[in-house]
């Protein structure tokens, strides 16, 4: 149940990661490995600073993807080109 939820979370986020270009697809499927690892290690270790810790890694994960975003597109408008 739970084991394999994880493991489908983890290897889809790689292969998101993996596979894109751009910030914002690339900082989705992080942040969906990184969610599948919290669900293991939630497993593994159930302390509750490592639960902080895991949020706050995903909460710069997700201020790094946004601000990466941002630049794409002002870099894009910039140059008068569409982002791919």
């Amino acid at each position: 149940g739970v084991g394999l939820a994880m493991l489908q979370l983890l290897c889809l986020g790689l292969l998101v990661t993996g596979l894109t270009e751009e910030p914002l697809r690339a900082g989705l499927g992080l942040l969906t490995a990184l969610t599948g690892f919290g669900i293991f290690y939630s497993m593994v270790e159930p302390a509750l600073a490592v639960i902080g810790l895991l949020a706050a890694v995903q909460l710069a994960v997700a201020l790094g993807t946004s601000y990466l975003a941002v630049l794409e597109a002002h870099l894009a408008a910039s140059t008068n080109t569409i982002p791919p």
